[in-house]
């Protein structure tokens, strides 16, 4: 970081400390006022001089390192200035009385006698090495110079719009030729862009990611970021999860290889790698090997800044992006200096060539140069750019181009520090916006204002970096937390800005460090990221460290840190407050989130400078500290998901500091009063419980909810959770009027009310005008309430959740007027166990309106068995209808047959406990809208499709899912022959199924299922015998009847079969299949030999043997294939282990595998029982 950002600190620190009611508290400390003007005046002289300084230093060590030892001498003084604030403040509250009896002496600083030798000790050292620093500081000669103000750019711009990308186009038609092109070789292509850092590769990866005929090309598209860490597990969690937009949470190899598979298996995919590092073959082999099942046609593109990556990867084409022409570097350039309407004068297209020229095509830099420049106005400025001496430099370490350098130094210095800290993030970081503003606020970067939150500074600050490019790619997340969501900003660092970054901080900063780098620790070091034990690395030569986070891990070690701001414990393996914690009187920012801490300490109230608290999900959690009101300075107080904290501090609203408490708890035995939040100014998430206790509509009113604009999300729950609902003995008294005086501001963006007892919404809900904010609302359990609030009239709905709404009939009770504009921009809609729900309208003759749900994509219905029609959707690309287990009520959707006629856009369809509808699918008619569109069914628990079937004429389905179909005895030959495109079939849960059929086996013979490539038979109890149809992948899980596989389609490449406990033998076909890549055989206790002739198995490369306790030997013709293999594994499987281990006769060809796991010991063998539902 710049020595000017840690002057500023400290001085405004120093300007702090001056003010006479401070001073008064620092009588011990003899002549303290004059040591602190001493030292006033003493950085504002060197602070005179620092911005020649910080330009020198990247030609003159001499003058660096003299920068160097004042930044420490700077921190010091920052340290022991804290320390002097520390007290102000204790002396300042009533902390010291309150916690006399508790604490006794654990600070020395609360001594005067202790406090007055010290510190006055440590003042006096301080001001002795500045001296110093300034006798040397006059042997440079360093030139004077002011800072030019901070200019205001218009609203307009305070938020980057995303330029169009110039001078691509070329690139990106050639790159989508090679993706898209068949070429005679049948098998996937690996296509490689190579360029520099800055070349704009990953905007040209997503330029053709998002390319029409791409899209259309390839049924399925995965994009991650690789970045320098190539773990296989890694890797295949984030393919898993991009492409399922969900979250992966296997932490076992073995089922993401599975899933992985499952997901690729047969489709053409394009697989985007971006910013691949790796340089080792093995790893690239190994997740290769796990993408090959997809289909021939499928291609990966991978970026990357090394040609030694595209080697290593066995890339087929290479491509190599070329810089930018002058042309359209110019063209980019005046894109981001002058927008649309900005003034340009004569002389700015002449300089401002001559500083594109000098950007020498790259299109990051350029867009960095054009955010410089964009509002200097004077020709000066502009020459002062394009004479500066930063261009001599050919580069600055490690790639970092002056370009940058001018940027950097152009920024004022509290945007230079609140960059610089974004080093301690791992490159490619999604960073959440709300965190970093804390961070910056523990670190001092962002100074108290009387007038102005330091939070929305904090916002200024984050969008100035976004707006000159420092920071890029921010998007909003919606991010589940119980019933409802918040929205959490999130941004990321280019690679060359992240890299400059750690430049700026090279001595400071050391993100996500290993135990062989943390050898390396500079003495200097203030901001540490450890993803390793650290306890034998740091020492008291690292004291002065101010930030340090452990994710996933805790170290002791921090006990040494006395100078800590934050400190990050969360995922830590803790079962109670560490003692040592409120000793670190310097702390801003804690984190113990996913923690099991019980409760804290009545004693951390002396962490008077802790400004952000974070329990979140610590289920243990019963009780906050009473002594939480006497931390002056907590500004965010995060308890999301704390189930078991049933009450608050009294006193609470002595916290006028605060801004975030996500959640507070009503307790009338506790003195836990809703009346405690109405002077707090409170913004984020709010979610109140217990409402149930709050039996005064005036006491209500008084929290004042109505005048706090900074709250974005507001649950209100009559309830201890989300989850519970108050307890019968504690009746609820005027909940509506409760409600009623509850009114939030009119910003609000998402609502949630779940176990409410009333039987009325309030008056403000009704008021879509006022209330025309709000983006998401959430009504659970509220079952006196018989009619809804107009939501279908809210401009901006995007989500609604209905739960357990017994008492609604109808989505929307408005007249036909207002239902002709009905919700106009919702796009997810779930209705949960809405028992009585009839219909969309009140009038019936509303029904058919075409503007009813003009944006929906998602509906989820839920057990709500009355509802017996489907309003026109023609945008719906996923629908989910379960039927209650135990409903009785047979005219359900009877009296309907046009249900999908309207779905022109359906994609995925799940049917569960609906007779009717799954019938339905064999009706052409029904089905006509959807058949081009609809390609994933899932049919869960319906029995009549089967005994009474029809040809499902849905030629594009490519996924199909049975679960539980207790009727389905053979195969479905009547559903499956109109399923043409059909690539996945799961048969699952279905206990009476044999899959005996000669009518499928001759079907199949004819050609029916001619693209299958999954075959998936999962704990289906009876099941006897296999089709003989052509699949690639065949899984035979939990089928504890059959006796052999009797079918061994001639194009499989992927064999699994798990716990077939009366498994015998497999098909003596499977030796001829020269295509079988992968056989796993797991839990099949009987199978005793395998069939001979297996080295026909020519492509084998993956063997997997566990839990086969009677398979003692391999064939003869395996034998000769094993040194072949990649990796084998031989489990729970005595004799073979013994024949596979060093000494024994299959030794010397296991010793040639390259991944071997043999006798590691697995579970044991669980023993037969009614299986669960897989999904």
């Amino acid at each position: 970081m710049t020595i000017e950002a840690v002057l500023s600190t400290t001085l405004a620190l120093i300007i702090k400390l001056s003010a006479s009611q401070a001073l008064q508290n620092l009588r011990p400390i003899c002549g303290v006022a004059d040591e602190l003007e001493k030292l006033r005046r003493a950085l504002y002289s060197i602070q005179s001089v620092i911005g020649d300084a910080e330009e020198r230093q990247l030609k003159d060590k001499a003058v660096k390192s003299w920068l160097t030892e004042l930044k420490h001498v700077a921190y010091e003084a920052d340290n022991i200035l804290d320390e002097v604030n520390t007290l102000v403040l204790r002396r300042s509250s009533d902390i010291l009385n309150q916690m006399k009896n508790k604490v006794s002496d654990l600070f020395s600083l609360d001594n005067p006698i202790l406090f007055r030798l010290l510190l006055g000790s440590k003042l006096r050292n301080v001001l002795k090495k500045i001296d110093g620093i300034m006798i040397e500081m006059h042997k440079f000669n360093l030139t004077v110079g002011t800072q030019l103000p901070q200019r205001n750019r218009p609203q307009t711009h305070s938020f980057i719009i995303e330029s169009d990308v110039i001078g691509r186009d070329e690139d990106r038609e050639h790159i989508v030729n090679m993706l898209t092109t068949n070429f005679s070789d049948d098998k996937m292509l690996v296509v490689c862009v190579v360029g520099m850092m800055g070349l704009g590769k990953t905007t040209l990866a997503q330029l053709v990611y998002g390319d029409l005929h791409v899209q259309k090309h390839f049924e399925l598209r995965i994009w991650i970021c690789a970045s320098d860490d190539f773990d296989l597990e890694k890797i295949a969690k984030r393919i898993i999860e991009s492409a399922t937009g969900k979250q992966c949470d296997l932490a076992n190899m073995e089922l993401l290889q599975q899933q992985l598979r499952t997901l690729v298996e047969a489709k053409r995919y394009l697989l985007v790698l971006d910013d691949v590092w790796n340089e080792d073959s093995h790893k690239w082999e190994e997740l290769k090997n796990l993408l090959v099942c997809g289909d021939h046609s499928s291609r990966i593109l991978i970026t990357t800044r090394k040609e030694q990556c595209s080697t290593v990867m066995d890339a087929d084409m290479v491509y190599h992006p070329k810089c930018l022409s002058e042309d359209s570097s110019w063209v980019l350039f005046e894109k981001s200096v002058f927008g649309r309407n900005a003034e340009k004068q004569p002389f700015m297209e002449k300089i401002g060539r001559s500083i594109v020229r000098r950007c020498r095509g790259l299109p990051f830099t350029v867009k960095a140069l054009g955010s410089l420049m964009r509002f200097k106005k004077e020709e000066r400025e502009w020459l002062s750019v394009v004479e500066s001496e930063i261009w001599e430099l050919e580069s600055v370490e490690d790639g970092i181009i002056p370009a940058l350098w001018l940027s950097y130094n152009d920024m004022p210095s509290h945007l230079k520090k609140c960059f610089a800290l974004c080093a301690i993030f791992p490159k490619d970081y999604e960073i959440e916006k709300e965190t970093l503003i804390q961070l910056w606020m523990a670190n001092g970067f962002i100074q108290y204002q009387a007038e102005t939150d330091m939070e929305i500074k904090g916002h200024e600050i984050f969008n100035e970096l976004v707006w000159r490019s420092f920071l890029q790619d921010v998007k909003e997340v919606r991010n589940h937390t119980s019933y409802s969501q918040t929205v959490i900003t999130t941004c990321k660092m280019h690679d060359l800005m992240h890299k400059f970054a750690q430049l700026v901080m090279s001595d400071e900063c050391f993100p996500e460090l290993g135990c062989v780098e943390l050898k390396t620790i500079p003495k200097g070091i203030r901001h540490l990221q450890v993803s390793a034990n650290a306890s034998s690395f740091l020492s008291d030569r690292h004291r002065s460290i101010g930030t340090i986070l452990f994710p996933n891990r805790f170290s002791r070690v921090v006990k040494k840190l006395e100078f800590l701001r934050v400190l990050d414990l969360q995922l830590s393996k803790i079962d109670k407050f560490p003692a040592w914690i409120r000793n670190l009187r310097h702390l801003r920012y804690l984190d113990l989130s996913q923690t099991s801490i019980p409760k804290l300490p009545e004693e951390i109230c002396m962490l008077v400078n802790l400004q952000t608290l974070k329990l979140n999900f610590c289920h243990r959690l019963t009780e906050l500290p009473k002594s939480i009101v006497f931390m002056c300075n907590l500004r965010h107080l995060h308890i999301d998901n704390c189930l078991e904290l049933r009450s608050m501090p009294t006193g609470l609203s002595q916290l006028q500091s605060l801004r975030t408490i996500t959640k507070y708890v009503v307790n009338s035995s506790t003195g836990s009063d809703i009346r405690e939040l109405q002077q707090l100014n409170l913004g984020g998430r709010l979610a109140l419980y217990n409402l149930h206790q709050v039996r005064d509509a005036v006491i209500a009113k008084e929290a004042n909810l109505d005048s706090k604009p900074n709250i974005i999300s507001l649950a209100l729950c009559w309830g201890a959770s989300d989850y519970q609902s108050y307890y019968a003995e504690e009746p609820a008294e005027n909940a509506e009027g409760v409600l009623e005086a509850l009114k939030p501001h009119y910003g609000v963006k998402m609502l949630s009310i779940a176990h409410y007892p009333g039987v009325a919404f309030p008056l403000w809900l009704r008021d879509v005008k006022e209330f025309r904010n709000l983006q998401e609302v959430h009504l659970e359990d509220c079952k006196g309430c018989l009619q809804l609030p107009p939501l279908d009239q809210l401009p901006l709905l995007e989500v609604l959740h209905l739960r357990q709404m017994e008492g609604i009939r109808h989505i929307s009770n408005n007249s036909k007027s207002s239902a002709v504009h009905a919700f106009p921009a919702l796009k997810n809609l779930v209705l949960n166990n809405m028992r009585n729900l009839e219909g969309w309208f009140a009038y019936e003759e509303l029904e058919a309106v075409q503007s009813f749900f003009p944006s929906l994509i998602l509906l989820n219905i839920d057990e709500c068995p009355k509802l017996k029609t489907m309003p026109y959707i023609p945008t719906l690309q996923e629908l989910l209808i379960v039927r209650s287990s135990n409903e009785t009520d047979t005219s359900f959707f009877s009296g309907q047959r046009a249900y999908f006629k309207q779905l022109k856009s359906l994609n995925k369809l799940t049917i569960e406990r609906c007779e009717e509808l799954a019938l339905m699918l064999g009706d052409e008619e029904e089905t006509r809208a959807m058949s081009i569109s609809l390609q994933n069914i899932t049919i869960c628990y319906c029995n009549q499709f089967v005994s009474i079937p029809g040809i499902w004429n849905l030629p594009f389905v490519k996924h199909l899912e049975i679960y539980g179909c207790s009727t389905l005895v053979s195969w479905p030959f009547m559903i499956l022959q109109g399923l043409k495109s059909l690539k996945t079939l799961c048969i699952s849960l279905c206990k009476n199924f044999t899959g005996l059929s000669s009518e499928m086996h001759s079907s199949l013979e004819d050609g029916y299922l001619p693209c299958l490539e999954v075959l998936d038979l999962l704990y289906c109890d009876a099941l006897l015998e296999l089709p003989e149809c052509l699949t690639l992948r065949l899984n035979v899980i939990s089928c504890p009847c059959i006796k052999s596989l009797n079918a061994a389609p001639k194009c499989l490449t992927e064999l699994h079969v798990q716990n077939c406990w009366e498994l015998v033998s497999l098909s003596k076909d499977v030796g001829h299949l020269s295509s079988l890549k992968h056989i796993e055989l797991n839990d099949c206790p009987k199978l005793r030999t395998l069939p001979e002739g297996m080295q026909g198995l020519t492509s084998l490369q993956l063997l997997h043997v566990e839990k086969c306790s009677s398979l003692e030997a391999f064939p003869e013709g395996l034998q000769q294939l094993l040194h072949q293999l990649k990796g084998l594994t031989i489990r729970d499987c005595a004799e073979l282990e013994r024949r596979c281990k060093p000494g024994g006769e299959y030794s010397h060809l296991v010793s040639e595998i390259r991944s071997t796991d043999i006798g590691n010991t697995g579970p044991k063998r669980s023993t037969p029982k009614q299986a669960s539902d897989p999904r």
